[in-house]
């Protein structure tokens, strides 16, 4: 799975995110998985957490700061999902 989608969850840019993916994984794996999205477009992050994890991946290249043009639906989709339950485990 290296090449076009590089990363630990390379189908979030390929389809639409399921429970089955998203079983077991912890708070931070869904951060990790959320975040991949925009590391493989080339996103500068801001949040330190997500630069050092990301500074650590050989296939990681930042250089935007911007992505609303190169997101593709599936992608977007998958990051209000994520996004979502994020909020949702914030407030338990």
């Amino acid at each position: 799975t290296k090449g076009k989608y590089p990363g630990k969850y390379p189908f979030t840019s390929i389809r639409e995110l399921t429970g089955d993916d998203l079983e077991g994984l912890s708070d931070f794996d869904k951060k990790i998985m959320r975040n991949e999205i925009l590391a493989r477009h080339g996103y500068i992050f801001q949040d330190e957490d997500m630069k050092f994890y990301f500074t650590g991946q050989k296939w990681y290249k930042p250089k935007y700061s911007n992505l609303d043009k190169v997101l593709s639906e599936v992608e977007k989709a998958n990051m209000q999902t994520l996004d979502i339950i994020e909020k949702k485990n914030k407030k338990k």
